[in-house]
């Protein structure tokens, strides 16, 4: 689940579903009992990040790491291209 900031309209709204939506949707499943999540992150992912969309990609990454998945995994792919709907 992702979206772009164009997009999304305004860093806000980009935010609301690339870290508030994703995080919402691991702990439903962590709830509901999931053993295993993976997520589709970005390269330079970092909490630290002077840049936005690496800083929120880094935020999401660390706040499901602490939801208790037993197998977690990350992937940072570089750029996904292609046309989305």
């Amino acid at each position: 689940m992702g979206t772009t900031i164009r997009k999304a309209g305004s860093q806000e709204a980009f935010r609301r579903v690339d870290y508030d939506y994703s995080l919402a949707v691991a702990r439903l499943a962590r709830q509901h009992s999931a053993q295993a999540f993976a997520l589709n992150s970005a390269t330079g992912a970092d909490p630290g990040s002077r840049l936005f969309y690496n800083r929120v990609k880094g935020d999401l990454e660390e706040a499901i790491g602490g939801v208790g998945y037993p197998s977690l995994t990350i992937v940072r792919p570089a750029l996904i291209g292609g046309d989305r709907d």
